[in-house]
């Protein structure tokens, strides 16, 4: 699907809330692989994509 499209669906919704969540710095220690990295990573974002869509975080 095209971006335009996209976004026609988005304004056809009306009127949405965007919620902006920070996650705590995750470090990055000597010897950690890029791959290693992304599955923290992944994890972190999905945890809290998660407590969102369950109405579990402060606004």
């Amino acid at each position: 699907m095209e971006l335009t499209s996209h976004i026609w669906q988005i304004l056809r919704l009306g009127r949405i809330k965007a919620v902006i969540q920070y996650h705590d710095p995750i470090e990055v220690t000597q010897g950690i692989d890029r791959k290693t990295l992304a599955v923290q990573c992944h994890a972190c974002v999905s945890e809290g994509l998660a407590a969102a869509n369950m109405g579990r975080i402060a606004e």
